[in-house]
């Protein structure tokens, strides 16, 4: 298990740095197996494709934010491209939370339990802060990923695994910081 931190992250980085805080915790609390935790998810260029990456900054460089057979549960977020403000004070972007888990290993019920996984990522996220909206899921691979260069994922959304996206409306200050 591993939640991935940034060291001095600011702005919506920082606000998403205290929101991957809290449901990493309360994901290990709530499902078994492994759990892997990122930030924010940049959409880097290679070539002729785009891949999402976290920066490491021990490494001081990028490294892939998705599933690995080391880890039952990945989780990361993607933001939009560009951010609105009616203040010029407070800023909204649209953020995905994206989970990528092995079903039976994180919940140990009997069955597919997909919508499960769904319902505990949305109340989770829901109970740790009040600096975002929750406005929809994301169930298909495809539609998680639009617009990604998918080709080198060796995850397939075939039982025992599972891709989905919380999305949310999320509110931060340019200024933030964490301390």
């Amino acid at each position: 298990m591993s939640n991935n931190l940034l060291t001095t992250p600011v702005g919506i980085d920082a606000t998403i740095n205290k929101i991957q805080v809290a449901i990493y915790d309360a994901l290990v609390e709530r499902w078994s197996g492994t759990i892997t935790g990122y930030g924010k998810a940049y959409k880097n260029n290679h070539k002729e494709s785009t891949k999402l990456e976290w920066y490491n900054a021990s490494d001081k460089d990028y490294q892939d934010v998705y599933y690995d057979d080391n880890s039952d549960a990945t989780f990361f977020f993607i933001d939009e491209e560009s951010d609105s403000s009616d203040d010029e004070i407070v800023f909204t972007s649209n953020v995905k939370c994206v989970f990528m888990v092995n079903l039976p290993n994180i919940i140990t019920d009997v069955g597919r339990q997909d919508s499960q996984a769904q319902r505990d990522a949305v109340e989770i996220l829901r109970s740790v802060s009040r600096q975002f909206k929750v406005v929809g899921i994301e169930k298909s691979f495809n539609e998680v990923f639009s617009g990604i260069d998918t080709e080198k994922i060796m995850f397939n959304d075939i039982h025992p695994l599972h891709c989905f996206a919380v999305l949310m409306e999320l509110n931060y200050y340019l200024t933030d910081k964490c301390t």
